[in-house]
């Protein structure tokens, strides 16, 4: 059956298919995320283990899910569903980190993985996940893995994206470490990757990502 065709049945089964080029919009979660990577948490570990996911994240994951075939592409798929990203987003960049090879590591930097995670990233997904009340250490190992490491890309993703207030300074933060960063060569090489695989699915491209025309404002105070 043609994706098309599946989507067809989808909404004859009652689910509403929006434009995919629409932003899915970040949510907010209660209390104060960590802001250094390697400060421990200071808030009660009562926060939310995903995103609510929006009917335009649905329709996204639906349309991805029925146009790609690829090794870990239900991964992905299941990864920007619970974190209410876009799929192709979240390929675009791992993509532009390793290509998607599991075991690329660089020994300058020490990233590791599909999503090149360094020592700093990986100490972030920890802290992120202790904060959200899962106690669990993200390792080398685990960034070595692709069944680990891209739902942990997905999660520090869509924490930059609440924190940054827009895709380009989340992708600068996921980067760099800081949403302010300047680096369009790295976002403008996602994008490109992003739509390279919307438009092998038959999909219209996503707009430029824009680059916001202030600082975005920090909505807690760094940790000490």
């Amino acid at each position: 059956m043609s994706w098309r065709r599946a989507a067809a049945a989808a909404l004859a089964g009652g689910l509403a298919f929006s434009n995919p080029c629409s932003p899915v919009a970040p949510t907010t979660r209660p209390g104060r995320p960590p802001h250094s990577q390697s400060a421990a948490p200071t808030v009660p570990a009562t926060q939310p283990a995903s995103a609510p996911a929006s009917r335009p994240a649905l329709d996204e994951a639906l349309l991805y899910r029925l146009t790609r075939r690829g090794a870990y592409d239900h991964i992905i798929a299941d990864a920007a569903l619970r974190w209410g990203l876009s799929p192709w987003l979240l390929h675009g960049l791992l993509w532009h980190e390793s290509k998607l090879v599991a075991g690329a590591e660089n020994e300058n930097t020490g990233a590791a993985g599909v999503a090149q995670l360094t020592a700093g990233g990986r100490a972030a997904v920890s802290n992120l996940r202790r904060w959200r009340g899962a106690p669990a250490t993200f390792t080398l190992a685990h960034a070595l893995d692709p069944r680990e490491a891209i739902p942990a890309a997905g999660e520090l993703l869509a924490h930059h994206l609440e924190l940054c207030g827009s895709t380009w300074g989340a992708l600068a933060a996921f980067n760099t470490g800081k949403c302010g960063r300047g680096v369009q060569g790295f976002v403008r090489s996602v994008e490109k990757h992003q739509n390279r695989f919307r438009l092998a699915a038959k999909l219209p491209p996503e707009p430029p990502i824009a680059r916001p025309a202030c600082r975005p404002v920090r909505r807690h105070p760094p940790e000490s």
